[in-house]
């Protein structure tokens, strides 16, 4: 990331373009609103510039490469090797989460520090930081459950795009990327309740905010090791049937 540095420069760039869009599209949408369902002007744009901040933390897209090497055969060549794939997947996905939080994440940091001066409706304490960073972290490894359950699919289907795609769009919609959860009705926030994608953006957020009740933190913490459970026995099931049915040829 140090070596290619025009690229970095490019993320970041697009980053906080994207921001910029999200942040004029809430402008005009409170110009005749002083609140909606909760939120002001200021919580919802802070709320959309913690986004990428925690997504920095919860994001991770080590199906793309294991799946290649599944496809390609060059798969093979870790099965060979006295080391523990799980485990090396989730040390890379670590490393390059390092790189992206050492390099970028400080720019938002101040970014969000300055903002936050500006309002003094918002609760900001210890314990909100603290659950912040504990769901933060927990979404990240139930994320990382999910894409090595995403790779091994590669057994079976030539190409795994769509399946990447597709739980991207999950994200957005249900993860709390693209709107928080209480500007939905009730009927409908059920729903997404539910779902774990929240774990990757709305709660971590929400506690941040101090939005989210603390009488839901016993609930929050079954339902994601719940989840957790349920993924890590599916990937643990791919993993076994798709060894049986793996073939490489050439490498």
């Amino acid at each position: 990331m140090i070596e290619y540095r025009a690229n970095l420069v490019g993320i970041i760039l697009l980053e906080f373009i994207s921001l910029g869009e999200t942040f004029v599209l809430w402008i005009a949408i409170f110009r005749n609103e002083s609140e909606i369902n909760g939120f002001t002007l200021q919580s919802t744009l802070l709320y959309y510039l913690l986004v990428p901040l925690i997504g920095f933390i919860t994001k991770v897209n080590i199906s793309k490469d294991r799946s290649l090497e599944i496809k390609n055969g060059s798969f093979s060549n870790h099965l060979v090797k006295p080391y523990n794939l799980w485990l090396t997947s989730f040390i890379e996905t670590c490393a390059r989460k390092i790189q992206t939080l050492i390099l970028i994440v400080p720019l938002y940091l101040i970014v969000l520090t300055v903002f936050s001066l500006t309002i003094t409706s918002l609760n900001f304490n210890v314990r909100n930081i603290i659950l912040t960073v504990v769901f933060s972290t927990g979404g990240f490894l139930l994320n990382f459950i999910i894409d090595i359950f995403i790779s091994w699919l590669a057994f079976w289907v030539t190409d795994i795009w769509s399946f990447e795609h597709f739980k991207y769009i999950l994200f957005a919609i249900f993860g709390g990327l693209s709107f928080p959860f209480d500007l939905l009705s009730e009927n409908i926030r059920c729903i997404f309740e539910i779902l774990p994608f929240k774990y990757f953006y709305y709660i971590p957020i929400s506690y941040f905010l101090g939005k989210r009740n603390i009488n839901l933190l016993a609930n929050d913490t079954i339902s994601i090791l719940i989840w957790s459970l349920i993924f890590i026995l599916l990937a643990f099931i791919s993993w076994k049937q798709g060894l049986k049915k793996y073939e490489s040829y050439g490498n």
